[in-house]
Formats: structure tokens, sequence, C-alpha cells
């Protein structure tokens, strides 16, 4: 999102940014602030989610980013190695999550078509997870269409 509409990008990572502490569920912030504080806080929902001990979220890292985006100011080196290290901590990933994360790492060098193959399959990933349907994520992506 944030290379093909940038502004609507830092709105999205401002809004987070207003609240990174990550210390639990806000009903004002947006669907990936709250996923987030799932995946860094699962000791606060043990009751609701089945709990990874193995996934350890690089939250800094993380923050660093959001921050840049926020800021007007995203490094992609930075966000594909903060990929990198995100899909080494999801050990269970299929071959088609993988591939999209290698293909928005070269996001900027694809041609128009293969761009919109790319968020189609995003949304079409989102799709098959129902429950992010009506993330706030997969509307801003399905602008992009």
């Amino acid at each position: 999102m944030v290379q093909e509409h940038p502004t609507a990008a830092k709105k999205y990572a401002e809004q987070i940014v207003q609240a990174q502490t990550f210390n639990g569920f806000r009903s004002n912030q947006t669907d990936l602030y709250n996923f987030l504080v799932l995946l860094m806080r699962p000791e606060q929902y043990e009751q609701h989610i089945k709990k990874n001990l193995s996934i350890v979220m690089p939250e800094f890292i993380i923050r660093r980013n959001i921050r840049a985006i926020a800021a007007g100011k995203f490094d992609l080196q930075d966000f594909n190695r903060m990929m990198l290290l995100l899909q080494r901590h999801f050990p269970n990933l299929t071959a088609r999550q993988i591939n999209l994360r290698r293909e928005i790492s070269n996001y900027a060098s694809l041609s128009k078509n293969s761009r919109q193959t790319v968020i189609n399959q995003l949304l079409f990933a989102m799709q098959e997870r129902r429950h992010w349907i009506n993330s706030d994520l997969y509307v801003l992506l399905h602008e992009l269409k």
C-alpha cells in the first residue's frame, strides 16, 4: 500500500503510532494494531486464542517500520528485512504466502499487471481466512484494484 498510495498508508500508520504500546485491544484502532496486540501479548488473550510460545515478534523492528511509514520515510530495505524476519517466525506459512512476501519486496519493479496480480492474491489470501474480509486492511487493498 505504501508504494501504491503513500498518503493512505501514512494515515493508517499514523493511527497506529498514536498508541504503539500494543498493550491491549482498542476499538478505535486499526485491525493491524489489534492483530499485532494478539501476536505481541498472547499471554493476555490465552483464554481466547491458541497460545504458541515459539512465536516471538520483533516488536522494535515493527514499531520502527510503522513510525517510518507514518513519517512518510518508508525504507524498503528495512521493511523487507522485517518481513523476512517475520517469515522466519512463522514456520507454517504456505508457499503462496512466502511467494507474496518475495513479490511485495520487489513491488516497485513489477509490471502493472503483476502488481494487480499481487493485490488480487493478497485479497484472496484474506478471503481464505474469512474473518479478514471485514478488516479495514481488506477494504484498503480492495480499493487498490
